[in-house]
C-alpha cells in the first residue's frame, strides 16, 4: 500500500454507520442515560441503551480490542441493570453480549419483550449467524421492514460484495457492514459464494470454530486469540482470496498494510508483490452501481479512496481522468473535504 497517512485519514472516515444507527446514536447523545436510570431505575429501554452506549465507547476506545477489564467493566453495569430490571429486555440483552453470543434463550426472550428495537433486533441476527439458525432469514426481513439500513446502505454493501473474487472471503469488522450484506446475501439470494465473517462474533466458540473449519485453519489458531490476532491469521492462512473491509480499525490497517491492495469497496490481502490490484479495482468500480453515493450519507465517504487510488492512476498512465476528479470533488464537498482530497490528487 502506498501513502499510509491518507489511507489512515480515510479509514478514520470509514466507521460504517447506518441510518437506523445514526437515529439511534443522535437519541442516546441527546439523553443522559445515566441520568435517566438515576430518576427511574425501573425504565428498562435507559438502561438498555446505557448498557449500548458503555459498549459502544469502550469499542471505540479500545479499537473493539476490549479485555477482561472492559468485560468486567460492563458486567458490572449488567449486574446493575439485573438489580434494578431483573429478567427485562435491558438485562437479556446485557446477558447476550456478555455471553459472547451464545445465550440464545436471552435474546429471544428479549426480542419477545421488544419486537421492534432495533437493538435487539441486530442481536437476533447475530444469534442466527452464530447458530446457523433456518430463521434467520426471517430475521432480516423484519430488520429491513424496521428501516434497519437504507437503499444507499443496500447499494454500498452489493458494491462492496461485488469486490470480493468469486468463492472469496470478506471480513468484515462490525455490525453495521455486516447486517445489509446478509441481507442481500440471504433474503435477495445475491453473491451467496462470498463467505462472510463478522469479527465481533469471533468471541463466540462455536462460530469462531466454524470460520476456522471454513478457512482451513485450525481452531485454536482463532479460539480465545485477541481480534487483531484472529484477523491476522484469517487474511494470512485462510485457504480462499481474502478480503478486508475498509472500515477496518487503523490499528489493524498499520499492521498489515504492506500486504493490502485496495481492490474496490475492500483490500485484498496478498503476498504477492506483483499483484495487479489497480486492473481489478479499474474492472470493478466500472460496475458498481453509483446512483446513491451522492446521498450525503456519512458511509459514502468510503467511496473516496478508491475513486482516488483510481483517478491517480489514470493520470499516471495516461489516461482522462478529468471526469473521475468531478465525481470525486463533488462527493468530497458533501462532507467538507474539497482540501483534503485535493491534497492526496497526484
Amino acid at each position: 500500500m502506498k501513502k499510509l497517512p491518507f489511507i489512515l485519514a480515510i479509514i478514520g472516515w470509514c466507521h460504517f454507520t447506518t441510518s437506523a444507527q445514526v437515529a439511534r446514536d443522535d437519541a442516546r447523545l441527546s439523553t443522559n442515560w445515566s441520568f435517566e436510570v438515576q430518576m427511574n431505575p425501573q425504565n428498562d429501554v435507559a438502561w438498555l441503551n446505557l448498557f449500548e452506549e458503555e459498549r459502544n465507547q469502550l469499542e471505540r476506545l479500545h479499537d473493539k480490542e476490549l479485555s477482561i477489564l472492559e468485560f468486567n467493566k460492563l458486567s458490572t453495569t449488567q449486574e446493575n441493570i439485573s438489580h434494578a430490571v431483573p429478567n427485562s429486555g435491558a438485562d437479556l440483552y446485557a446477558q447476550f453480549i456478555l455471553s459472547k453470543f451464545s445465550n440464545s434463550a436471552a435474546i429471544e426472550q428479549a426480542v419477545e419483550i421488544y419486537p421492534n428495537n432495533l437493538l435487539v433486533r441486530e442481536q437476533m441476527v447475530n444469534n442466527c449467524i452464530v447458530k446457523q439458525s433456518a430463521e434467520l432469514e426471517k430475521h432480516l426481513k423484519k430488520e429491513y421492514d424496521l428501516a434497519a439500513f437504507s437503499e444507499s446502505e443496500l447499494s454500498y454493501a452489493r458494491n462492496l460484495l461485488m469486490s470480493v473474487e468469486e468463492h472469496g472471503l470478506l471480513i468484515l469488522n462490525a455490525e453495521e457492514d455486516a447486517h445489509p450484506l446478509w441481507y442481500l446475501q440471504y433474503v435477495m439470494k445475491e453473491r451467496p459464494d462470498v463467505q462472510t465473517v463478522l469479527l465481533d462474533l469471533l468471541q463466540n466458540e462455536s462460530y469462531a470454530k466454524e470460520v476456522a473449519s471454513n478457512n482451513g485453519i485450525s481452531a485454536n489458531e482463532l479460539l480465545d486469540k485477541t481480534r487483531s490476532k484472529q484477523l491476522e491469521t484469517l487474511l494470512k492462512k485462510s485457504t480462499t482470496p481474502s478480503h478486508l473491509a475498509l472500515t477496518t480499525s487503523k490499528t489493524s490497517i498499520q499492521l498489515l498494510a504492506k500486504n493490502l491492495y485496495v481492490v474496490g469497496l475492500c483490500f485484498r490481502y496478498t503476498e504477492e508483490k506483483s499483484f495487479q490490484n489497480m486492473a481489478l479495482l479499474d474492472s470493478r468500480f466500472s460496475t458498481f452501481s453509483l446512483s446513491h453515493m451522492n446521498s450525503g450519507e456519512a458511509l459514502n465517504k468510503n467511496y473516496l479512496f478508491p475513486m482516488i487510488t483510481l483517478r491517480n492512476h489514470y493520470k499516471s498512465v495516461g489516461k482522462p481522468y478529468a471526469e473521475m476528479e468531478a465525481k470525486i470533488l463533488t462527493l468530497a464537498a458533501q462532507f467538507g473535504l474539497t482540501n483534503l482530497v485535493k491534497s492526496n490528487f497526484d
